[in-house]
Parts: C-alpha cells; structure tokens; sequence
C-alpha cells in the first residue's frame, strides 16, 4: 500500500548531506527528512500499527518522485 507520494520539480530540490539512500535515479532511503515529516505529521503508526514503511524516490530528468510505502516496490523494464 502505497501511504504517501510527492512529485517535486527538480529546479525547487535542495541537496541534502543528512540524508542517506541507496542508488541513483532510484533510490531507497534509510534516513531522510520527507520520511521523517510524514512519520511526524500523519498517523500511519495509528492506522497501521506494526507495519514497516519505507522511502523510495525516482529522480527524472525535471521531477523527482517520492514514495512512502509498506510494500517493497518492484521496476520492470
């Protein structure tokens, strides 16, 4: 189930030093701080509790993409 997805144009991104991730134009993250807003701001442990989310993003050539998710997401060609 996906949770939460932003789409952000990429002239308005800022580089982040804190954050981690795995990957390049797809990344899966271990800390980030649009995980952590979407932790802090909903109530996904309420509605969901026990389950584990995760933050993906695809970055694009003019967007980037991000995704907040309990299921491991699967690209195919």
């Amino acid at each position: 189930m996906r949770t939460s997805e932003a789409r952000l144009k990429d002239d308005y991104t800022i580089w982040n030093d804190t954050e981690k991730f795995q990957g390049e134009a797809f990344r899966i993250y271990s800390k980030s701080n649009y995980f952590d807003f979407i932790e802090k701001e909903s109530n996904l442990n309420k509605f969901m509790p026990g389950e584990s989310f995760s933050h993906y993003s695809i970055a694009c050539i003019e967007h980037k993409v991000d995704i907040i998710s309990n299921k491991e997401q699967l690209l195919q060609n």
